[in-house]
């Protein structure tokens, strides 16, 4: 089936998209941005959905994961050209503590000197919430 449906995608004088695409416009239409250049490239810049506090609960996570994975899924074809992201950084702190279901406090691996709290890790399956000496002043996805 063709589509029928052209979005021009905006972009400003950077080269960065003003009117991102959402889910709907793959879907039914045709994607298309205007340029001049010879060359182009996408960067998407994600970034979890997570209130920042000394106390994280490893649900936020989990969530953010998960709504990230899903809206890969959705991108069809685009989905290869996307990673896979698995964990959580946390900026702005320089440890962090898993709280297990048990009480036990695990301290979080470090990555880029920042903590990293990924579900799956299997010291951290048990982890109920995420414990910071300080509150992170940014949170990203990893790898």
């Amino acid at each position: 089936m063709q589509a029928t449906t052209r979005t021009p995608i905006e972009l400003n004088s950077q080269g960065q998209v003003l009117n991102l695409p959402d889910v709907n416009m793959f879907k039914n239409g045709v994607i298309e941005i205007q340029a001049s250049l010879n060359q182009g490239s996408v960067k998407l810049s994600l970034k979890p959905t997570i209130a920042l506090a000394k106390s994280i609960p490893v649900q936020a996570v989990n969530n953010s994961l998960t709504d990230y994975a899903a809206a890969v899924s959705r991108m069809g074809p685009a989905s290869f050209m996307i990673p896979k992201l698995k964990g959580v950084s946390f900026e702005g702190v320089s440890t962090g503590r898993a709280i297990l279901a048990d009480g036990r406090k695990v301290s979080l691996p470090l990555e880029a000197k920042k903590p990293v709290f990924r579900p799956a890790h299997p010291n951290l399956k048990s982890a109920t919430h995420l414990e910071f000496d300080v509150v992170p002043t940014d949170v990203g996805f990893t790898r």
